[in-house]
């Protein structure tokens, strides 16, 4: 109940109005095995399952299979606006942040989902960030979760 208490109030201003200029329409997201295959290299071996259990380690092991189910999959989940059921699902666990273990305040929520939704949410950003950038959606002084930009190239034009 600790948890609940402290994360699950929402602000109603969370979310401010936001009046976007026209631009072209987003081309579909064409998926290729290759290219999920070179995620699933580059994951971290360390990386926690989510609850159906599937590993990096086992998606690296059978990467050249895996690549082209996943594939199936995401082409699946794209054409019919919907996900399997185990990747809406988070594995909450309690991670120690500093102090007394035996405190609950001592200790904070992480949720761990699933490394297949991982790899089609990274997927779909990538697609989705191309698009924005290629159409000079970000304001060019947004330095701010770039690629690229940081708070030190934020600094360096703000010093000029």
């Amino acid at each position: 109940h600790c948890f609940a208490r402290s994360f699950c109030a929402t602000h109603p201003d969370i979310c401010p109005r936001f009046t976007a200029p026209s631009y072209v329409p987003m081309e579909p997201i064409l998926l290729d095995s290759s290219g999920i295959r070179s995620i699933i290299n580059n994951l971290k071996r360390s990386s926690s399952c989510g609850i159906d259990g599937i590993t990096s380690k086992f998606l690296q092991a059978t990467a050249e299979y895996s690549s082209i189910l996943l594939n199936l999959i995401f082409t699946k989940s794209l054409n019919s606006s919907s996900l399997p059921k185990d990747w809406k699902t988070g594995k909450v666990i309690p991670l120690h942040k500093s102090g007394d273990t035996h405190n609950p305040q001592n200790y904070r929520p992480i949720s761990l989902t699933s490394i297949p939704c991982k790899i089609f949410e990274h997927v779909i950003f990538s697609h989705l960030v191309n698009f924005l950038e290629s159409n000079k959606f970000f304001h060019s002084s947004q330095h701010g979760f770039r690629k690229t930009f940081s708070c030190e190239t934020q600094l360096a034009t703000f010093l000029q």
